[in-house]
């Protein structure tokens, strides 16, 4: 483990598209962070997206009638991260997607199985390489950096909320090399599974734990008006006691990034891969995954949706503890 740990800042072999919880889960991230935030870093932060360059074109844009505007602009600066993302003959240009940085969303560690424990151990990682443990010690210095201007601090706060909510997903800090995934299956990308008779790669099944939010193809107002119902009910459902900061011990365990990333690596083998001993099939990366993969069990379902619950609540808490230090009071 002590070796694996020490490859934390070079992994690099998730494709470029992979992502981490879906739109959902990114919105209820920065919701649970939303309410534990006091009034006056309300104030502080909505003010800087205010100067945030696509502040009209994502951050404020479809925001229901009846929610205020700075909350909303708050949950959707999660999603810009994503949002950036280039695609196919985009028409937005590097005014948008120049903002991009693809390795800043993970750090694949690699998880050995099946007697792979050499071929992880040959691995050489590029410590030139940035990943998501630089992306967000940079990102958090900007914000904190008074001389910078305010729509880079902006765009940095949003980097913050994407970047938390990253790395709790666990498929998003491991990889894992098999006697079936010699060079690695790119953090459960090229991992097939089928939940109740439908195939899914083990990655996406992961971004969509908490839930799934369809219908971005052609969003609307009115998607969106129901996806903060959706967000409002998945909220108060965390309100349980058993989500309460008394109770999650990783909070005062585990205080800083590169400990999120252990955390969730430790997760990714335990949980996500079960050791090594979870079946799947390989597929490749832009390819459907066929209806005869190996099935998730059950128990595996119900365990990866709980496990999502206490990982968002995680990630929500976290945010606002590091929005409080980076954007302290004048």
């Amino acid at each position: 483990m002590r070796y694996l740990l020490a490859l934390v800042s070079g992994w690099l072999l998730f494709a470029n598209s992979a992502l981490a919880w879906n739109e959902f889960g990114h919105m209820a991230v920065a919701r649970i962070a939303y309410r534990e935030m006091g009034d006056g870093l309300k104030v502080r932060i909505a003010k800087l997206l205010e100067e945030h360059p696509h502040y009209k074109d994502h951050l404020s844009k479809l925001c229901p009638a009846d929610v205020p505007l700075a909350e909303w602009a708050f949950l959707r600066a999660a999603t810009w991260s994503d949002w950036i993302r280039p695609k196919k003959d985009d028409p937005r240009g590097d005014r948008v997607t120049g903002y991009h940085r693809p390795g800043d969303h993970y750090v694949n560690m690699p998880i050995a199985a099946d007697g792979y424990m050499d071929v992880v151990r040959d691995l050489k990682s590029d410590p030139d390489v940035q990943d998501i443990v630089g992306a967000f010690r940079q990102r958090i210095s900007e914000a904190k950096l008074r001389s910078a201007t305010k729509g880079d601090r902006a765009v940095a706060i949003c980097w913050m909320s994407h970047l938390i909510g990253d790395v709790h997903q666990p498929l998003h800090c491991g990889t894992l090399y098999s006697s079936i995934f010699p060079d690695g299956d790119l953090g459960g990308n090229r991992f097939g599974v089928t939940v109740e008779g439908k195939g899914v790669k083990l990655h996406a099944f992961w971004d969509d734990a908490l839930g799934k939010a369809d219908g971005w193809e052609s969003d609307s107002t009115t998607r969106q008006a129901k996806l903060y119902e959706r967000l409002k009910e998945i909220d108060e459902t965390l309100r349980d006691p058993k989500y309460g900061r008394d109770k999650m011990q990783e909070l005062t365990k585990n205080t800083t990034f590169p400990s999120w990333v252990r955390e969730s690596h430790e997760l990714a083998v335990r949980v996500g891969y079960r050791e090594g001993k979870l079946r799947g099939a390989v597929v490749g990366f832009n390819t459907p995954v066929p209806t005869d993969a190996p099935a998730l069990s059950v128990e595996y379902v119900a365990t990866a949706k709980e496990l999502a619950k206490v990982r968002i609540v995680l990630a929500g808490y976290r945010l606002a503890d590091k929005l409080k230090l980076a954007l302290p009071k004048d």
